[in-house]
């Protein structure tokens, strides 16, 4: 077995991306600092439909249980062109035989906030590893009034 080296790690964005990078590499001991432009970290956006592939992921930081608890189980899927015309569908029977999981549909809030408790469960995890900056006070740093 190869031995995991721990380093340090800065993710520039503190979405749903930037939260699983953060959380996945704090599960592998790496000290993690997250780089945040808004003042809080929270999902924009209504609703989110996550795939096998991504469900798996989620595994891998701890939270997939937590998301397939919170979220439903689509049965049917596609996409539609802007008529209502089917351009495609997804037989989800199938893909959840095929790959152990369908697809789950949830609040984008709801992903946020398992990443966010995910990132804080970690008792070696610095509760101050988020850190927000202000475009307005940079500017103003480098000389560049708006």
């Amino acid at each position: 077995m190869m031995a995991v080296m721990a380093g340090r790690a800065v993710v520039v964005g503190g979405g749903i991306g930037g939260l699983a990078s953060a959380v996945a590499l704090r599960r592998r001991s790496w000290q993690v600092t997250v780089l945040e432009q808004r003042s809080s970290i929270s999902e924009v956006g209504a609703g989110i439909t996550l795939w096998p592939n991504a469900l798996r992921a989620l595994d891998a930081t701890g939270v997939g249980d937590r998301i397939r608890s919170v979220g439903l189980a689509q049965v049917a899927g596609g996409i539609r062109d802007s008529s209502g015309k089917w351009l495609s569908r997804t037989d989800t029977g199938a893909m959840a035989r095929r790959f152990g999981d369908g697809m789950i549909v949830l609040q984008r809030a709801e992903l946020s906030t398992a990443l966010s408790v995910a990132r804080h469960r970690d008792s070696n995890l610095d509760q101050g590893d988020v850190r927000r900056r202000r475009r307005q006070r940079d500017d103003q740093h480098q000389g560049r009034h708006r």
